[in-house]
């Protein structure tokens, strides 16, 4: 049951760690700080707190609070392996998502897929998956 940010984010990498059927990426998590310098395709999953509103009244440690949250599945493929396998990685990470509930996480909204186009140096190919969820918080 995620009640932090940080709850949430393992539980999001884990299910992504448990599920992810492709195999022509390396995974890094947010806290990879580390450039990956490879050829092949790569994603890297992101959350952040986008909102918090408090739900109920009442007494400390009795009232719940309603978080939102931003997930990013930044996919990056050679730019020269077309929109196939971008849009393949995509969908994956769309469907370990959209319409799903565990953790007390509740992903009630689409997921969006935004094709952001070639890098400068015209070597990636980027597409963003994005979409939100909540949890609540109670203290």
């Amino acid at each position: 049951m995620a009640e932090t940010i940080d709850e949430a984010r393992e539980a999001i990498f884990q299910k992504v760690v448990d599920n992810w059927t492709s195999t022509s990426f390396v995974f890094q998590g947010e806290d990879d700080s580390a450039l990956y310098a490879g050829s092949s395709s790569w994603v890297r999953f992101s959350v952040v707190e986008t909102g918090s509103r408090q739900e109920t009244l009442g007494h400390p440690t009795n009232r719940r609070y309603h978080r939102e949250n931003l997930l990013t599945a930044q996919i990056m493929t050679p730019a020269n392996s077309g929109m196939s396998e971008a849009g393949t990685l995509s969908e994956e990470a769309r469907d370990l998502f959209e319409g799903e509930e565990f953790s007390d996480l509740d992903f009630v909204d689409g997921i969006d897929i935004i094709d952001l186009g070639v890098d400068k140096e015209k070597k990636w190919q980027l597409t963003n998956v994005r979409g939100t969820f909540t949890y609540e918080k109670k203290k």
